[in-house]
């Protein structure tokens, strides 16, 4: 019993000191990028459409919901989007992270479908819009979030700055007043 008491003293010795060491991350920076993005915290309603693969548009009626979490270093974004013609029927439900990732220098944004598809894409913040990109089989995806006067006006398009951009999505929300 002696032996392991020794022990655990001389670990407790030899790694105090280490410990002491380490230091969390400052958040001021990622508080600060965030903030940028502040003006989207809030409920948001509203409509758009989107091109179908055999290329009719459906229209759909949208809803949005941004949470600033963990101190202001994370957005959590959660979007719920259903059939105009049959409200009861979701076309598309996820939810998203936003953070500033001190350590590489850029925004993530994670992205979580209820088809079970996720995935972490480059951001980028220009003033009041953000733009995030996915890359596909089949070409480059861009989505572009401008955001101002209680609007938010998100376009969704394929292609790429070469060959050109074509437009499949819009959508244009409203802030909707704060619950109490």
């Amino acid at each position: 019993m002696k032996r392991l008491t020794l022990a655990v003293i001389a670990s407790l010795t030899l790694t105090t000191p280490l410990a002491a060491q380490h230091r969390a991350p400052d958040p001021t920076e990622s508080i600060a990028r965030m903030g940028l993005l502040a003006p989207l915290v809030g409920r948001w309603q509203g409509a758009g459409w989107m091109l179908l693969p055999d290329g009719s548009k459906s229209e759909f009626l949208s809803s949005e919901e941004v949470v600033s979490e963990l101190g202001g270093t994370v957005l959590l974004v959660r979007g719920k989007h259903f059939n105009k013609a049959n409200p009861t029927l979701a076309v598309h439900d996820a939810m998203a992270t936003i953070a500033w990732d001190q350590h590489a220098g850029h925004y993530r944004f994670r992205s979580h479908v209820a088809n079970g598809m996720m995935g972490d894409f480059p951001l980028t913040v220009e003033g009041s819009r953000f733009v995030w990109t996915m890359d596909t089989p089949g070409g480059t995806i861009r989505y572009t979030t401008e955001f101002g006067n209680d609007v938010w006006h998100e376009i969704g398009e394929r292609g790429s700055d070469a060959k050109g951009w074509t437009k499949f999505l819009e959508m244009r929300l409203t802030r909707q007043p704060a619950t109490p």
